[in-house]
């Protein structure tokens, strides 16, 4: 009795396999993640390359008020006021965000490109008809030989491999828009309301070195109010200019976060997967279920 029993289950457990390693052939011959994985890649790769030009357009804009200067001449003293120093910081994490999204554009074309590798039609054909040869083998009396287990493995790699990077690209899509979307379009959004406030604020940059010349009571009066309210000015723009910085600061480091973590972090975690289903295969005793 117990003999038998061993023997049911050893069928039962070689029909399941056998079962499963058939959907994945069909899966595999008709593409069913194919281009889901291509629509989502393609929407990523978007995504990273307008985050680049965004932050090429606050580069170029931040250096143009860099080169601004605003004087004027608070009680006849000449000063001279540049936001150079109070926009460098902010201009240095710019250009290590644009990297990083020239990076993660990098990463996303060549998943796009292994996309279409996988999907080539000679990868698809023969890895569906290596997994239904599998499956025979599996279900087969009498057919078994050394170099079964071994085969069966590697075509349930193979398979793996095949249905990996659109899984990745599908699951990366699925995390974006259940927890990052708002997270991306407020700090995108960020980043160019930063850029336009920038730009008004060089194109409203200037010089007000007055002409005391021959001058007034009144003349003089009026001057002295200016260069007060120029002052205030001033002091209103600095501080503009550090919440633009602080701000733009944050939205880029939100923007690399959601990009590291699509780009980088998810396919690392996908190899180790890869590396660890492998290994598990590899250590399945399939010899007592087929030989």
């Amino acid at each position: 009795m117990g003999y038998r029993t061993d023997e049911q289950m050893k069928v039962r457990s070689r029909r399941f396999l056998a079962a499963m390693t058939v959907l994945a052939a069909l899966f595999s011959a008709i593409g069913v993640f194919d281009r889901a994985g291509e629509r989502y890649t393609d929407d990523g790769l978007t995504r990273a390359l307008a985050s680049f030009a965004v932050a090429r357009g606050l580069n170029g804009v931040i250096s143009a008020v860099q080169g601004t200067e605003v004087s004027f001449q608070p009680a006849g003293v000449g000063v001279t006021f540049a936001p150079g120093e109070i926009l460098d910081p902010l201009n240095d994490m710019v250009e290590r965000f644009s990297w990083v999204m020239l990076a993660s554009s990098v990463s996303l074309g060549i998943q796009r490109l292994l996309l279409l590798l996988g999907s080539w039609p000679w990868f698809v054909g023969t890895a569906s008809l290596l997994g239904v040869i599998a499956a025979g083998l599996l279900v087969a009396r009498g057919v078994a030989a050394a170099w079964t287990p071994w085969f069966v493995k590697a075509v349930w790699v193979l398979l793996f491999l095949r249905f990996a990077v659109p899984l990745v690209a599908i699951v990366n899509e699925g995390v974006y828009a259940g927890f990052l979307e708002a997270r991306y379009q407020e700090a995108s959004q960020g980043l160019e309301a930063t850029t336009e406030q920038l730009r008004e604020m060089e194109r409203g940059a200037g010089t007000g070195d007055p002409d005391a010349g021959d001058e007034g009571l009144l003349d003089r009066a009026q001057r002295m109010f200016d260069e007060a309210a120029a002052t205030m000015d001033v002091t209103a723009r600095i501080e503009r200019y550090k919440v633009l910085a602080g701000d733009a600061s944050r939205d880029a480091v939100e923007l690399i976060v959601i990009f590291v973590f699509q780009t980088l972090f998810s396919p690392l975690v996908f190899l180790l997967v890869l590396v660890g289903f492998a290994k598990a295969l590899w250590r399945m005793p399939m010899e007592r279920w087929l030989l």
